[in-house]
């Protein structure tokens, strides 16, 4: 096919002066030639500004600045902007493969999708992307939901983000896992890869504050992900596994139980226990793997309001510490 689809892709940046460099340098590596690079930096106060205009006066690309309002702001910041017929998302810490966007085009153009992925793969120091990613079938919005939630290492349709569609949800962290869903059940096709494509920084532990808020706001967004789908398997298999890796987390960030108790004495956390408990048929547990299906089978129960089954989740399976829980 000689008609090169446009890509946008859109890096939203805050204090990543660090790796920002690296991150770029992979994106000038794309041997995929007709793409826009929109560089949305959300208010840094340190020298990403300056490192961009570096950018911008050497490879062309796109430098936009706005107040700071959070990642999702910078994301929906970019898509007003972009002019391509697809978009992909880049964090401005990590690094992608040199194909990547060549090989998701030729993905979703080949099965005629909307969303075309990659997995992804952690890293500290340096990435290791060298697998071919050439390998792409379709699948369910599920299966791609199980490889996980994160808005990069996707290219998605323009269209997907066309009025009255909502746009990520401002003023939230967790805010991919509240809202990936949705776009991934909106798609009509949906070509999956399980080769690792995008590289995904490891967060620092100078970063256990994002941390800390992104576990806080986990019931918030998958009450807005309740809000935006009826598919009540796809909503249960993600609220789940996200407010059993918040409580996990929670209990290792803990130094006592006031976090914790807390946490789950929120009008949000009660909101998502009433969604769940709407939501969770029996059957959907057999969509869980491993241990995994032992907590959704608390999970379940204890939103049914079977208190046994929350004490033996609470006690059991997340302390590993003498916490005193009271709830």
């Amino acid at each position: 096919m000689d008609h090169k689809p446009l890509v946008s892709i859109i890096i939203p940046i805050f204090n990543k002066e660090l790796h920002l460099d690296e991150c770029l340098l992979s994106v000038q590596r794309q041997d995929y030639p007709n793409c826009e690079v929109l560089l949305v930096d959300d208010g840094s106060a340190d020298n990403c500004p300056h490192l961009c205009k570096k950018w911008v006066e050497t490879q062309g690309y796109t430098y936009l600045r706005k107040a700071n309002g959070g990642a999702s702001s910078a994301r929906n910041y970019g898509i007003k902007a972009a002019s391509g017929d697809f978009l992909l998302f880049v964090d401005a810490d990590d690094s992608i493969h040199c194909r990547l966007v060549s090989s998701l085009v030729a993905g979703a153009l080949e099965f005629d999708s909307e969303i075309a992925a990659v997995c992804k793969r952690m890293f500290s120091t340096t990435p290791d992307l060298s697998e071919d990613l050439d390998q792409f079938s379709t699948c369910t919005p599920l299966e791609l939901l199980r490889t996980g939630t994160s808005s990069c290492g996707r290219l998605f349709a323009r269209t997907l983000f066309s009025p009255p569609a909502p746009l990520f949800p401002e003023g939230m962290w967790a805010e991919d896992s509240g809202y990936i869903p949705y776009l991934a059940l909106r798609a009509q096709s949906i070509v999956l890869t399980q080769a690792a494509g995008y590289a995904y920084r490891v967060p620092s532990l100078g970063n256990a504050s994002v941390s800390l808020r992104c576990i806080q706001d986990v019931p918030k967004a998958m009450n807005y992900l309740y809000s935006l789908i009826d598919d009540r398997k796809v909503f249960v298999y993600i609220a789940v596994r996200a407010l059993n890796e918040a409580l996990h987390s929670l209990i290792r960030t803990s130094q006592s139980s006031c976090d914790f108790n807390r946490y789950i004495s929120t009008s949000d956390f009660h909101e998502l226990s009433r969604n769940i408990r709407r939501s969770f048929a029996l059957k959907y547990v057999r969509e869980f793997d491993g241990r995994m299906r032992l907590y959704a089978l608390l999970i379940y129960l204890w939103c049914k309001g079977f208190r046994p089954a929350r004490l033996v989740y609470l006690r059991k399976f997340l302390l590993r510490r003498d916490l005193d829980v009271n709830h």
